[in-house]
């Protein structure tokens, strides 16, 4: 009995010396991967974990920067204390393993000629408050940026942003085919604010945002390389910069799957002919415009169903110089479904030979900080029942005049007029009543 208890105690700690952690804080004097003289206590890394072992790199308090030198392996990264920066030389890569990058409550800079990559695609963001930020400057191939466990308060923002210029970039990994794979962003559900931005150099696959992500392309030098080349969000954000050498141009569509927003900032931020396709049953969705954005329409039809779709348009101020906000060459256009909108018209479908086919009584297109002047409109709605289905919180009798949408504004009495209105009102009562004896 006393063999096999010991032998059972043996096989234990050779389990657990098998799957043992190990951790490589950076010294204050930072240095190469490869060196010794790098980490506290002399510890000496291998470009690779051996199996089951489970390496964390650490740099504390005020570490100097880290060089990767040869190719290196860390299933997590966390970094405390005060900013830090890991440095990719050419040639080698960066592994992050399944664990990923806690940011804590500082900005961790990637920067280099190198690759920063990961063993599934996903490169996971956790532990992030008080404005946490990983700042990628270098190489990266990344499918999936996905945000778990952060803390946060209301006025704190967890963000990558990946700034790739001259020849670095970010790219996803790539199919056999030879088009890239998607692109996708997970925040971290309501309670997570998360940020991904992309101000450099990117060529990515078909975008999904979901589970309250956002996703900012401020970028002279971004380019879709997907299937489909679209993107879809779901209970998210995407934010498109305007103000670039051209438009961003999304072949297929943005498509906004409910309670999601497309935000238009600077001049410009988006022009394709099928725009933007509202898929989202009777849930909201959004587009705000901060700028000056021209655009063919918007898809608002959803095959599956004629239930009621308020399409929300906040509009910013008029730009100096400018005449308008937003400016549509038609209000809706086709989604290119069996049964669809007709052009120009919130209340008719149409079938594929041109016939009206169904009366639609939900879809409305609902303005935010409305004005007269702000939209511009190349071609009216069908009918006036149309235009019924146009509002904006103050405002009726919306129509179209001189290629501007405009409407009346709803005439509130002032207080001294509803007091004047009542005691007519009362006395009429009294009067009524003195009758009637």
């Amino acid at each position: 009995m006393k063999k096999i208890l010991c032998i059972s105690f043996t096989l234990a700690a050779l389990a657990l010396t098998g799957n043992a952690a190990r951790t490589l804080t950076v010294a204050p004097q930072g240095g190469d991967w490869s060196s010794d003289a790098t980490w506290l206590e002399g510890d000496s890394p291998t470009t690779a974990p051996t199996s089951g072992e489970y390496i964390e790199l650490r740099a504390e308090g005020r570490s100097a920067p880290l060089i990767v030198d040869t190719d290196a392996y860390a299933n997590s990264i966390s970094m405390w204390g005060a900013d830090k920066s890991i440095e990719i030389n050419s040639g080698v890569s960066l592994t992050v393993g399944s664990t990923g990058m806690n940011l804590q409550n500082i900005t961790t800079s990637i920067s280099g000629a190198g690759t920063l990559t990961t063993l599934s695609g996903n490169l996971i963001i956790y532990g992030g408050n008080s404005n946490a930020s990983a700042q990628i400057s270098s190489n990266a191939i990344i499918s999936n940026v996905t945000f778990r466990g952060n803390y946060f308060t209301d006025d704190t923002v967890s963000s990558v942003v990946f700034n790739a210029s001259g020849s670095n970039t970010l790219t996803t990994k790539l199919q056999t085919s030879g088009k890239n794979d998607g692109f996708t962003v997970s925040g971290g559900g309501a309670s997570i604010k998360s940020e991904v931005k992309i101000t450099g150099n990117a060529k990515l696959g078909d975008i999904t945002i979901s589970n309250n992500g956002r996703l900012v392309i401020d970028s002279d030098n971004f380019v879709m390389n997907g299937t489909y080349n679209k993107v879809e969000v779901y209970a998210s954000v995407i934010e498109l910069v305007g103000g670039k050498s051209s438009p961003y141009s999304i072949y297929s569509k943005i498509r906004l799957n409910g309670a999601s927003t497309l935000i238009l900032t600077g001049d410009n931020a988006y022009t394709n002919l099928t725009n933007i396709l509202f898929n989202s049953g009777n849930a909201w969705n959004k587009i705000v415009v901060n700028g000056t954005t021209n655009m063919a329409g918007l898809c608002v039809y959803d095959k599956t169903s004629l239930a009621q779709k308020t399409i929300i348009i906040e509009l910013g101020e008029v730009a100096e110089g400018q005449d308008y906000v937003l400016h549509l060459e038609h209000l809706t256009t086709e989604a290119k479904n069996v049964s669809i909108l007709a052009t120009d018209s919130l209340t008719k479908t149409t079938t594929s030979t041109g016939t009206a086919s169904q009366v639609v009584e939900g879809m409305f297109v609902e303005f935010i900080n409305f004005d007269n002047g702000k939209v511009r409109l190349d071609n009216d709605l069908l009918t006036a029942e149309d235009w019924d289905h146009v509002k904006s919180d103050g405002w009726e009798n919306f129509r179209l005049e001189n290629g501007y949408i405009t409407a009346d504004r709803i005439v509130v009495p002032e207080p001294a007029q509803c007091a004047a209105i009542l005691a007519v009102l009362a006395l009429a009562l009294a009067l009524r009543r003195r009758g009637s004896r």
